[in-house]
């Protein structure tokens, strides 16, 4: 019996789209990968299909949602200069998929990768971004799921990763508040949820899920700090106003050089927030497990140690 299915998939080339396009590929299906006209230097697996088409552009994705069993949306924007970059790119992307989807592929099921962040969106224009999306996708009549990950790291990350480098060696900066609390996701145990999602899309439609690696209340900085490893170099906490120094003059820097700033006044609040763990309106790792018999495999010291051994 062929069981494969052909799967449209956004955000492909990403750190979490490069780990779900290769599962998808090798557990036997088909996946059409769309990526934006002025992508360059795209690294895919030979096995994917891809679909050069804006994400903004209607007819397009219109014909591109047609004749697909399921749709995977993970593209988004982590940084941007502006805050309309964010909403181009996780908020009005979404709104052309809804409309496109709602015209010519109303009863395909759809997987939407938010963030944990849309649960704060007052904090910055990334989380107001993510929940205008999200509100966007939830408010239609799709058969939609919803993924809230936590912090996903693993092999490919680029956000964490030099903080774990640090980390690792010894040297423990903390930005801002060493008493806030940070549930984390290793990207192997996402990807499996996004399959264990396509086998049940029918089970789970119109529900939003907070998944993380089994420690529901996240862990402290002490505990990532062990997860790192034993040596205690140099340990600091950057004050809240250093951060915020620094976020206003990666800001002026992003100006001249044209470059999404690393650190901005909105990621500085959300460094700062005591607890990036869950919310009361997602629902969690058991209720996800009841239906598709999903669990978390990667605790934080194993899936860190893994991470730092992998270039």
């Amino acid at each position: 019996m062929n069981t494969s299915r052909r799967i449209l998939l956004t955000g492909a080339t990403g750190f979490i789209g490069q780990h779900v396009h290769r599962a998808l590929l090798d557990a036997g299906h088909q996946v059409i990968a769309l990526i934006r006209p002025e992508s360059k230097n795209v690294s895919l697996d030979a096995r994917v299909e891809p679909l050069r088409v804006s994400l903004l552009d209607t007819n397009a994705m219109r014909a591109a949602v047609q004749d697909v069993d399921a749709v995977v949306a993970l593209a988004g924007a982590v940084r941007g200069r502006t805050a309309q970059d964010f909403q181009t790119a996780n908020s009005d992307a979404c709104t052309v998929l809804k409309d496109a989807m709602t015209a010519e592929a109303r009863h395909v099921p759809l997987l939407f990768m938010s963030s944990l962040a849309a649960t704060q969106p007052q904090l910055s224009d990334y989380a107001a971004s993510k929940r205008a999306g999200e509100d966007s996708i939830t408010s239609s009549a799709l058969q939609w799921c919803v993924f809230r990950p936590p912090a996903v790291y693993g092999p490919g990350e680029r956000e964490l990763r030099p903080l774990l480098d640090w980390m690792a060696r010894g040297v423990i900066i903390i930005p801002g508040n060493d008493a806030q609390r940070v549930a984390f996701i290793h990207v192997a145990d996402l990807t499996a949820a996004c399959l264990a999602w396509f086998a049940n899309s029918n089970l789970l439609s119109g529900r939003i899920f907070e998944l993380n690696d089994g420690e529901s209340d996240g862990y402290d900085w002490h505990a990532i700090e062990s997860a790192c490893g034993e040596r205690r170099y140099f340990r600091a906490v950057v004050p809240a106003a250093a951060l915020r120094a620094l976020g206003f003059l990666s800001v002026l820097a992003s100006r001249v050089s044209g470059n999404a700033p690393m650190l901005s006044p909105g990621k500085v609040r959300e460094l700062m927030f005591p607890s990036w763990v869950g919310s009361s309106t997602g629902e969690g790792n058991n209720a996800f497990s009841a239906v598709t018999g999903w669990k978390p495999e990667w605790k934080l010291k194993a899936g860190v140690h893994q991470t730092l051994e992998t270039r």
